[in-house]
């Protein structure tokens, strides 16, 4: 058993191994985009704030998100494409091959576990126990309609994005009942969009602490924790998991820039 767990976290492991790879052979490129990118924000925030009315901060704020959900937005659709050409088929096999390859009892019971968090009624309870916990902090409105608002926009959208790829799921041995189309995945895109809101409102509330980072990483885990349990469950293709962590990431970040934007149009008449 303590094997099959290593071979998991060898796996959410394996993400970090591959961008410190790129970071390395790769560090000149990236530093010219990096290079590109702040002159680029340079030339566009102090504009940006002048035609918005917003401040400097929270006009770069807004670029930076604007940015990365464009740059998400052109990965998911190259993924999708290759998705809908049958160019990810290999990858998928390996990975797939690679996940399923020690299964036990035990591990089906955790992995199920996992999954049990991304189910519609799951979502609810937390989302619902989310909200509540938020409104009897007497936290402001916002905050509760940004967590209401991240999820089910996120769930929406996974439901428009499997209606126009129409993927049927893998056929292979499936250890849970799963019904409709495959890409993206809706338990990877909604967890994404909700655990990624909570975490976020617990990092703005959290002072600079090891607590904001513990959170941080728990929720991140958690998340790629029941990307993989739909991998082994056989339920899902690696790129659909790969493909709802794309679209939950850009729905997050335009949820996080609303709720920036709208707290600021509210906060300006009171300080006036």
């Amino acid at each position: 058993m303590h094997v099959r767990a290593a071979i998991f976290l060898s796996l959410a492991l394996a993400c970090k191994i591959i961008m410190v790879y790129i970071l390395i052979n790769r560090r000149e490129e990236l530093s010219l985009i990096i290079h590109y990118l702040r002159q680029l924000e340079t030339t566009i925030a102090a504009p940006l704030a002048t035609r918005t009315g917003l401040p400097g901060e929270l006009a770069t704020g807004l670029f930076r998100g604007l940015l990365l959900s464009g740059i998400l937005t052109l990965l998911f659709y190259q993924l999708a494409e290759d998705v809908a050409f049958h160019e990810v088929q290999t990858l998928d096999t390996f990975i797939t091959h690679l996940v399923r390859h020690h299964t036990s009892l035990p591990l089906t019971t955790v992995m199920k576990g996992f999954t049990f968090l991304g189910y519609p009624g799951t979502v609810t309870v937390i989302t619902a126990a989310a909200v509540t916990a938020l409104l009897l902090l007497r936290r402001p409105l916002l905050k509760p309609l940004f967590i209401a608002l991240a999820t089910t926009g996120s769930w929406l959208l996974d439901e428009l994005l499997k209606w126009a790829f129409r993927r049927p799921r893998p056929a292979m041995d499936q250890l849970v009942h799963a019904s409709g189309y495959s890409f993206p995945s809706g338990h990877a895109t909604v967890s994404m969009a909700l655990f990624g809101s909570i975490a976020y409102l617990a990092w703005t509330y959290l002072p600079p602490c090891r607590l904001r980072w513990l959170i941080s990483g728990f929720f991140a885990l958690l998340i790629l924790s029941i990307g993989i349990s739909r991998i082994y469950l056989g339920v899902h293709y690696p790129s659909d998991v790969l493909g709802g962590f794309m679209a939950g990431s850009i729905w997050l970040t335009l949820s996080v820039l609303a709720l920036k934007i709208t707290g600021r149009k509210r906060n300006t008449p009171a300080a006036s």
